[in-house]
């Protein structure tokens, strides 16, 4: 078997490429590129409703794995996780983001966009395009065999 053309293959050599890119962006940080998604993605919401299920249906992952990832960023200071006053079952995320991560200084998004960057470096936007589309295509299939 032709492993450099297995599609497969190359997507995770590029998943566990990019992570090691992104730990190096981050370390200066203290944040894990995932807790930086995490992070991103709560305050791109500006103050709406996040829940810890909201977390899991962006990100894809177990409820354990985001507790876990919640939890450290909570540890860490950049999140404050209260009881919805709604619902006592569900928890209500708030960024808090401390000096060394200013707005002046917003690090999760400018590093994941600067990820995006190097990624596409050499594509076309039409071929940037359609790797996204075709990637699409790959993970659809992937969830079809899930259901």
């Amino acid at each position: 078997m032709d492993r450099e053309n297995d599609i497969g293959f190359l997507i995770k050599l590029i998943y566990d490429d990019l992570g090691r890119v992104l730990g190096r962006r981050f370390q200066a940080t203290g944040l894990t590129p995932s807790q930086a998604e995490v992070l991103q993605f709560v305050n791109a919401r500006s103050g709406a409703r996040t829940t810890l299920r909201d977390v899991e249906a962006f990100l894809g992952v177990s409820h354990p794995t985001v507790v876990g990832l919640v939890q450290r960023l909570v540890e860490k200071g950049f999140l404050v996780s209260l009881p919805d006053p709604d619902d006592g079952r569900a928890r209500n995320l708030y960024p808090r983001l401390p000096d060394k991560l200013a707005s002046d200084n917003p690090v999760a998004a400018a590093e994941i966009v600067e990820s995006e960057r190097i990624l596409a470096a050499g594509l076309s936007e039409a071929e940037q395009k359609e790797l996204v589309r075709m990637l699409k295509i790959i993970r659809s299939n992937l969830l079809h065999e899930l259901e």
